[in-house]
């Protein structure tokens, strides 16, 4: 099979534990986009963080940001698909993070907003690339959610992520219009039910005429398993979390390893 598209995860799999890319991974990059494949970066975070790397890598076209829940063109930043929150369903995810006095982060037309400013805030502001708004009222939540959410994500301490994950997906008739998946140990992602990496990648390959059979496709997290069962070939991480890396087609080495240059090396001839 000749691939003609790679999609590539970019915290835990392109981007090591520095959130840096490694020369290796670097020319692997560059070197397919000179074989003529398309590379197209599919991450959870919002557009901006996408965005940095782009001069770095050269990379051109289509991007997946929000974890599916917008397509845009890296360079110009012009939209082409986007699945926004449901309303009353972010409300109430909203509500509970606040009585469970949780770090959120909450993304509106390129906006970040968030309910308290602490470490953990400023740190994501750093890989962001967009400084966060603090809103203090429940009558400021109510307006961003309506102007219309990207996405809401949690951060916390792994145990808690845990327990949130578990608690709120047993409750799943109170936010039906959302799915909710953790993106690592410290992040509880909320986006609407209709996003998903994979659908993303499908409308990419739609538009680009690429069959699914055509891609690859790494990520490490839950927010990548649809991206890694959609594409021909799926790669893990060997960071990865043990149900991606049974959902996957090959498990390469870590991303200190420079997993994706190694597993790009097996199966493209470049």
């Amino acid at each position: 099979m000749k691939y003609k598209l790679v999609a590539i995860d970019l915290d835990g799999t392109l981007l090591d534990d520095q959130k840096k890319i490694s020369p290796e991974n670097i020319a692997a990059i560059q070197k397919l986009q000179e074989a003529g494949v398309v590379v197209v970066l599919a991450s959870g975070r919002a557009f901006q963080g996408i965005k940095k790397y782009q001069p770095q890598l050269g990379v051109q076209g289509l991007a997946i940001s929000y974890n599916g829940a917008m397509v845009a063109d890296i360079q110009t930043g012009q939209i082409f698909s986007q699945d926004l929150m449901d309303n009353k369903d972010a409300k109430a995810l909203v509500a509970r993070g606040l009585d469970w006095e949780t770090t959120m982060c909450l993304w509106s037309k390129h906006q970040l907003y968030t309910n308290v400013y602490n470490d953990r805030v400023a740190e994501y502001e750093t890989f962001s690339n967009v400084s966060a708004i603090v809103l203090d009222k429940p009558a400021d939540f109510d307006h961003i959610i309506d102007q219309g959410l990207s996405k809401i994500f949690w951060y916390d301490d792994p145990d808690r992520i845990e327990d949130f994950e578990e608690t709120l997906l047993g409750a799943r008739y109170l936010w039906p219009q959302t799915t909710i998946c953790k993106s690592g140990t410290h992040f509880l992602e909320f986006f609407h039910q209709d996003t998903s990496k994979g659908l993303a990648l499908a409308q990419i390959g739609k538009r680009l005429d690429i069959p699914a059979e055509a891609m690859i496709s790494f990520g490490d997290a839950a927010n990548d398993l649809s991206m890694l069962t959609y594409a021909g070939l799926g790669v893990a991480m060997g960071n990865a979390s043990p149900e991606v890396k049974e959902a996957a087609d090959f498990i390469t080495l870590t991303n200190e390893e420079n997993g994706v240059a190694y597993a790009l090396k097996q199966f493209i001839d470049y």
